[in-house]
């Protein structure tokens, strides 16, 4: 009997130690905060991509390095990597959670960087994501420089494939709905919103997890979002791009924001929200509460300008950031239903102090305007006092006759 088990209990034991090891990774996150830090590297900014989501999602911190070629001069990118890019591996480790590349070119990076990114994954637990963009995995078939020969590519979940790139349409078909990610988002609103441009060939690695495939014309089927655990950190894999250049149709989804927030949640090891209705509505009302802020913003620095109540209208915008702040609270506990009550509460709050600075405006440009009129006005009526003296009451000056010019 024990004989005839035996097949079949080394394949259990190895899904067992799979699945505990997938469990026991420490999430990463600030031990202060609890929010994930994220490094975006790539196209954050100088495209339309997903970063406005991650900055504005309330359990994240983003920071944005622009380190694409294709979107920005090396000048620039320079200059960004200066400022932006963490400068020693400490500091890489202990200040983020999460590495993004998006359509990064590996050249705009130091080695040490590189290899600092790959040791703070597999050494200290931080989460990497690449997505596939023509600068990442092998350079879009090697046209720009491989990520293949760095680090890097020991900590991804696939293997690249050099002078292989999908340079025709990529249909996403989800594999594994039942897993933690398959489960976080509803794929049957996807529709034909899930077909990318192009894409990158590439072989899964062992102990990986495949969640979806792209389906093609002419490569039949090939990994498309794929992740693994390595050393004490996590990797994660797009090989479609999530920006315009490939992901335009995609980008158009509903939950495209909602996808980009779970992979980098995901990769840091925070379990994914499962009540999936009222997390997306607290996200939206998290968007939604940071949109009217900003008018709050814009109606402080108007009343600034203009010698208004501008104490009145800073303690208003902190009154609303601590209502806000209340519901963050919420959310990162998991009391959802009282968080979605909380920023429901905050809206309301900002859109009443929005209300009341447009009124301290008023009052401010109504003093400017009343200045003006009183300049105006009284410049008009000292003109027409001038133009009055000199030419209406000129019987007030002696007349003299008319001269002419003789010779002495």
């Amino acid at each position: 009997m024990q004989r005839g088990l035996a097949p079949w209990l080394a394949p259990a034991c190895i899904l067992m130690l799979a699945t505990t090891a997938s469990q026991a990774r420490e999430m990463r996150c600030d031990p202060q905060t609890s929010k994930i830090r994220v490094l975006y590297l790539g196209d954050a900014i100088v495209v339309r991509s997903p970063f406005p989501y991650l900055r504005m999602e309330p359990s994240f911190t983003a920071v944005p390095v622009t380190a694409c070629t294709s979107h920005a001069s090396l000048d620039f990118i320079n200059k960004q990597m200066r400022y932006y890019m963490p400068r020693t591996s400490d500091r890489l480790k202990n200040n983020f959670d999460v590495i993004i590349l998006s359509d990064a070119n590996k050249d705009v990076f130091r080695p040490a960087e590189i290899s600092w990114m790959t040791e703070a994954v597999t050494d200290s637990g931080l989460g990497i994501i690449m997505i596939g963009g023509a600068e990442s995995y092998e350079g879009r078939g090697t046209v720009f420089p491989t990520w293949t020969t760095t680090t890097v590519a020991e900590v991804l979940p696939v293997e690249m494939q050099d002078h292989r790139y999908c340079d025709q349409a990529i249909r996403m078909v989800i594999v594994d709905r039942e897993g933690e990610f398959g489960r976080s988002l509803p794929w049957e609103t996807l529709g034909t919103k899930g077909v990318f441009g192009e894409g990158h060939i590439t072989v899964l690695k062992q102990t990986s997890h495949l969640v979806a495939e792209g389906e093609t014309f002419s490569y039949g089927r090939i990994p498309h979002l794929v992740w693994w655990d390595v050393g004490k950190g996590r990797g994660f894999s797009m090989t479609t791009d999530w920006t315009p250049s490939g992901g335009l149709m995609f980008m158009t989804w509903e939950y495209y924001g909602d996808f980009a927030i779970n992979v980098v949640m995901l990769t840091a090891g925070r379990k994914l929200p499962e009540d999936l209705d009222v997390v997306y509505m607290i996200r939206r009302r998290s968007r939604q509460y940071w949109d009217i802020r900003l008018t709050l913003d814009s109606m402080v620095d108007i009343v600034d300008s203009f010698g208004g109540d501008f104490a009145a209208v800073t303690a208003a915008a902190m009154d609303c950031d601590g209502a806000r702040a209340a519901a963050d609270k919420l959310y990162f506990s998991g009391e959802y239903t009282s968080a979605l009550e909380a920023y429901d509460f905050a809206i309301r709050l900002v859109n009443e102090k929005v209300d009341e600075a447009r009124v301290l405006a008023r009052r401010a440009l109504f003093n400017v305007y009343l200045i003006e009129w009183a300049a105006v006005t009284g410049t008009f009526l000292l003109s027409g006092f001038a133009l009055y003296t000199l030419m209406v009451r000129r019987k007030l000056y002696a007349e003299v006759r008319l001269t002419r010019l003789e010779r002495a």
